[in-house]
């Protein structure tokens, strides 16, 4: 019986795992060296059994995600291991959180009013509520790229319109 398939036929049984994890490690330069958003050249990256490591050191917690998302869905990747830091500059809690605050009044909507924001040594908590699901992910964005900001807690939901 004769079947066919659109789809190529492989024998993984006699793949080789190590030629593998040398193309995955060739994607995975090549997605951070064509993404704009990613410092490629402050990233080290190496690949085993299909686990991306990412390592190095970036400005805001919103570079380390994009820098994530680049790698996460390439073809051949199982996981990746985040060991990527933020720059921890020191400034002081208070004036991170009124950065923020700045930045969230310059919002339509005077977000500022409506989000608790608890900020310990560059780790920000979010509280509160928004809008929409696109108005969480603008706060989310303009909390991220704030300098000082190293870690983020989303506690944010999403208000319910009936």
């Amino acid at each position: 019986m004769n079947v066919k398939t659109d789809k190529p036929i492989r024998d993984d049984v006699n793949a080789d795992p190590a030629r593998a994890d040398t193309e995955i490690a060739k994607a995975v330069r090549h997605a951070l060296e064509w993404d704009v958003s990613v410092p490629d050249e402050q990233i080290r990256s190496t690949v085993s059994d299909g686990w991306v490591t990412l390592e190095g050191e970036v400005e805001s917690y919103n570079r380390r995600e994009d820098i994530v998302s680049a790698v996460r869905n390439l073809d051949g990747v199982t996981g990746v291991h985040n060991w990527i830091v933020v720059e921890r500059p020191f400034i002081e809690p208070e004036e991170v959180r009124e950065v923020i605050e700045e930045a969230l009044e310059r919002r339509a909507c005077r977000l500022a009013d409506r989000i608790k924001i608890s900020v310990d040594v560059g780790e920000v908590t979010l509280n509160g509520t928004v809008q929409s699901d696109a108005e969480k992910r603008a706060v989310l964005g303009a909390v991220g790229h704030q300098r000082g900001v190293f870690s983020l807690r989303d506690h944010l939901s999403v208000q319910n319109h009936q």
